[in-house]
């Protein structure tokens, strides 16, 4: 009985383990901070004012279209609003064009360069 002996004498001064609170109840409470924090952010910074309208535009699809195309993008899902637009820019576009247009984006490394090289390939300048 030496083992139990130890057993008992390694336990003697340990104070019990709270047990771990039950999964639901650490997720329901992480989703509720995760809840303020968000609501907390949307109290401090607002809300964009053009939030539903660039929702509902598709954002900047057609002026995205040439550079998807430059990097072999061929297959696109978007709300079927914004389709006609995409249609109609894709028409007027010539691949080889695009896919310069995209190697020379790809070499860009500041986003507001980038955002000027899309709009004005969108423009016609490109």
């Amino acid at each position: 009985m030496q083992g139990e002996d130890l057993i008992h004498r390694l336990a003697d001064d340990l104070r019990p383990v709270r047990p771990a609170r039950p999964p639901g109840t650490a997720t329901a409470l992480w989703l509720g901070l995760a809840t303020a924090v968000i609501i907390g952010a949307v109290l401090f910074l607002g809300l964009r004012h053009d939030l539903a309208e660039r929702l509902a535009s598709g954002f900047e699809t057609p002026q995205l279209i040439p550079l998807l195309l430059g990097l072999g993008i061929r297959s696109f899902s978007m709300n079927a609003s914004v389709i006609p637009r995409v249609k109609q820019a894709v028409r007027g576009l010539d691949i080889g064009d695009c896919a310069r247009f995209a190697r020379r984006v790809m070499e860009q490394s500041d986003p507001a360069r980038i955002r000027e090289l899309v709009a004005g390939f969108a423009a016609g300048a490109g």
